[in-house]
This record gives C-alpha cells, structure tokens and sequence, in this order.
C-alpha cells in the first residue's frame, strides 16, 4: 500500500501557464514536453515526511488585458517514489499593486463605501421624516414601519458587507460570519420590501 507521507525528499516542478498557450499544452501528447510553453518552471523541495515545505514566492506580470494563469505541478524527474501521491497545497495571491482584490473585484470597495455613505444619508432623511410626520399625525401607518424594517435590515446587511470587504483588502480572507450574515440580512430585506409591494397591489 501507498505510505501516507513521502519517504524520501524530492524535487518537483510548478509550471505556470498563460490561458493563450494552454490549448497547446493540453495537445502536446509527450507530457514532459509541456514545459516548453510555460511562462515559468520553478523547482519546489518536498519531503521527507508530510510536514509543510518553506513557501516558494514570485511574480507574474501581464499588462495586454487579464488572464487566466494555470498552475501545473509534474514530476518529470522522476524523483518521487512510484506511487499515487496526494499533494496539498497553499496559493496566496496578490495584485501588481498589493491589493488582494481580483480584477471582478476592482474599486469594489469604493463603490460600497459610496453607496453605504448615500445609504446614511437616506436613511438620515427618513427618520426625520418619519418622526415629523409622528409628530403632526399622532401616529405612524404600518406600511411606513414595515419600510422602516426592511430600510433597517438592508443598512445593516450593507454595514456587514462593507466590513467584510475591508477585512479582505488586508488578509485577502475577509469576515466570513460578516459575509454571511450580510447576504442573510440582504435576501430578509428583499423578501420585506417585496412583501409590501406585493400587499399595497392587493388594495391594503
């Protein structure tokens, strides 16, 4: 049977490739000439044992438009024992400018600012609506509570996931309960609003 760590130390190859050149790779029939279009090989030192190897850092640049990197790890040397071997890995990414933001993900954080900033201000400009209106009629009409619920709802699901975006600019990780939670409070506060709108076309 296969050992669960690796006996002896080995050396294996990461092989990075641009998304251009992959369709020739994968129809390269001999495996071990794939490398030839790889944009970088870069030898990694595994084992003995099934301890974590040192990290293996670098760079890679591309400016024409965003790409697709495959990252590929062969054994071409034929250093490894002959045996089905399971490798666990660690990838960490960053962009040319630090951020952990993907290129989906640009000015992500901006635009949620600016939108939480516009969300406090409407809802600075409905509270004190809403209480002028308490205060001249007497009272305040359910429909205008149940608004109020799912405006309340929404700004805070909003306050989550501006939080969680600010944690993921720095650890490229976030705050998954403030992610989750957001995305909770984000449908509650669609399921409100809809709600309403389905009740006030019935007549109420």
């Amino acid at each position: 049977s296969a050992p669960k760590s690796i006996p002896e130390a080995a050396v294996i190859q990461l092989e990075v490739y641009l998304d251009e050149q992959w369709a020739e790779v994968e129809s390269e029939p001999v495996i071990c000439d794939r490398q030839r279009y790889a944009k970088q090989v870069r030898n990694i030192s595994i084992g003995p044992g099934a301890n974590w190897t040192d990290w293996s850092t670098g760079t890679l640049s591309q400016s024409v438009r965003p790409h697709i990197w495959y990252f590929v790890v062969s054994d071409c040397r034929h250093t490894l024992a002959n045996f089905t071997h399971r490798l666990k890995f660690e990838f960490h990414a960053r962009q040319a400018n630090g951020s952990e933001f993907s290129v989906e993900m640009k000015g992500m954080l901006l635009a949620n600012a600016l939108f939480l900033g516009s969300f406090i201000v409407l809802m600075h400009w409905f509270i004190k609506r809403t209480l002028a209106f308490a205060k001249s009629a007497g009272y305040v009409h359910p429909v205008i509570w149940t608004l109020a619920s799912g405006m309340i709802t929404q700004f805070i699901a909003q306050v989550m996931h501006t939080i969680h975006l600010l944690a993921y600019k720095y650890d490229g990780d976030g705050l998954k309960a403030c992610e989750v939670l957001s995305e909770i409070l984000f449908m509650l506060a669609q399921v409100i609003q809809t709600s309403l709108l389905i009740l006030i076309a019935l007549g109420y």
